[in-house]
């Protein structure tokens, strides 16, 4: 997995932020959220003056600002936030990477699929739901986060699958 980095210039936190810890002035935006939102909360210090307490709600603010005018991405080059064409941008240079992923996907989901057709086609899905769906527990499970959330989605949708299905997506929502 790839962790956050920033292409952006270390940020001069406004006063009254000035009162963290001087580690924390030189973090990029989006690591200063944390700090500055404990430091606003008192966890730092237990006395605030409403005044002060709005000072560094302000800050805050203008850090979150900077942070989203900010580039950010991960080590890999994956934009932080969205926009299409820096994302497109990031694919086109990776033609095999996108290859493998959707291998991946392919080497996992075909054969569940074609266990679902078969046991349409021979007429036994109301017996194989149970184990179909096992399966498909695995597979997402197996696919990843993006996966697992499609399966917890469609756990909760008695209107879209029987409740033996359910049942066992259910079992994605521990997760």
């Amino acid at each position: 997995t790839s962790t956050q980095s920033t292409r952006c210039d270390p940020l001069v936190l406004p006063s009254p932020a000035n009162t963290l810890s001087a580690a924390h002035k030189t973090l990029p935006p989006h690591s200063l959220l944390p700090a500055m939102a404990q430091h606003t909360l008192g966890v730092r210090n237990a006395l605030h003056t409403p005044s002060s307490v709005l000072s560094s709600v302000r800050a805050i603010t203008s850090v979150h600002r900077s942070a989203q005018k900010c580039h950010a991405y991960t080590q890999d080059g994956l934009p932080l936030v969205y926009n299409e064409q820096r994302i497109a941008d990031f694919w086109k240079g990776r033609p095999g990477e996108l290859a493998s992923r959707w291998t991946r996907f392919a080497r996992i989901a075909v054969p569940w699929l074609t266990s679902v057709a078969n046991s349409f086609i021979r007429g036994s899905f109301q017996d194989d739901q149970r184990r179909l769906a096992r399966s498909a527990v695995s597979n997402l499970t197996e696919l990843g986060p993006t996966f697992v959330k499609l399966g917890q989605i469609l756990s909760i949708r008695p209107d879209v699958l029987p409740p033996p299905i359910m049942e066992e997506l259910g079992k994605l929502q521990v997760w």
